[in-house]
């Protein structure tokens, strides 16, 4: 592992690059397997990753408690890869449901949606008390 910092922003730098930014020879952006750049964004971090091991990706946190937690919904993880749970994520995130609700709001095959709510409450995002209650957003723990 190398933990290096990024030099001052210049007026040709691309602005939607932050790994431009990495200081010394290319080789300390080109050798490793993946690169990981974290930048301070006022009150939040935004952590940019690309590489052979790990997906393309931007994410934001802030530091609450001594710990870093994500000002992200959920469902940002989700879109692209599985929007059907993406879309059951944001409506949990507007209020509690039950599973033929969901279904109903968001023309799901029962079948499917059963399959897909457990999958969310396996991952920890979504949960209820008994069968047959309400899901609801699981309150997630910090990062």
């Amino acid at each position: 592992m190398c933990i290096h910092h990024t030099r001052k922003t210049s007026v040709h730098d691309n602005a939607d690059d932050p790994f431009e930014r990495i200081l010394g020879s290319t080789a300390l952006a080109a050798v490793p397997d993946n690169l990981l750049v974290l930048q301070n964004d006022g009150d939040k971090a935004v952590l940019h990753t690309k590489g052979r091991l790990v997906a393309k990706s931007i994410k934001k946190f802030r530091l609450a408690n001594h710990r870093f937690e994500s000002v992200e919904p959920p469902s940002n993880e989700l879109r692209g890869k599985a929007d059907r749970q993406a879309d059951i994520l944001d409506l949990l995130k507007k209020r509690s449901a039950t599973q033929a609700e969901i279904g109903a709001e968001l023309d799901i095959d029962p079948g499917n949606l059963s399959r897909m709510c457990k999958g969310l409450e396996t991952s920890g995002l979504i949960h209820r008390d008994r069968q047959r209650s309400p899901w609801q957003i699981a309150d997630r723990e910090p990062i």
